[in-house]
């Protein structure tokens, strides 16, 4: 069964809410061309998601996906980094969310703390804002962006 925007968008939805209470700050795209919804976390540094009903694009990588029409967590491999992909499921929606905390959290302390983090959250913006694809397209979703734009 071919899953439905609106399932996609039930996931994308729980998801971007568990993040934001977390104070993580989520780019957004909905894609116009598929039923696919990507998130960016602070900028990039703790990396992305996408979600959707279909394989992406063979030269995009995220490291993490929720494919709604998969039935379990899958490990794969990429050659950069190990990408991880759940399921839709109210279990697998709530591993994804905790492992991508976990993994933000773990990047806060690679940069040496949430100062340093936040300000180089600051700097990866102001260095991509002008770029082509997701960076021009996704949209801000959460009210930390003011402090990413005028600090």
């Amino acid at each position: 069964m071919k899953a439905t925007s609106k399932e996609i968008n039930r996931v994308a939805n729980y998801i971007e809410s568990k993040l934001l209470q977390e104070g993580v700050v989520i780019q957004r795209y909905d894609a116009y061309s598929t039923n696919s919804v990507y998130f960016k976390f602070d900028c990039g540094l703790s990396n992305s998601l996408r979600i959707g009903d279909h394989d992406g694009k063979k030269t995009l990588s995220y490291m993490f996906m929720v494919d709604v029409t998969h039935s379990g967590q899958r490990i794969v491999k990429q050659d950069k980094f190990t990408q991880y992909i759940y399921a839709a499921t109210k279990q697998q929606r709530k591993k994804a969310v905790k492992h991508i905390l976990d993994h933000r959290e773990r990047r806060i302390v690679q940069y040496g703390g949430y100062e340093n983090y936040r300000t180089q959250m600051k700097h990866q913006y102001i260095s991509s804002k002008g770029q082509k694809g997701f960076w021009s397209q996704a949209e801000f979703i959460n009210k930390k962006r003011e402090g990413i734009k005028n600090d």
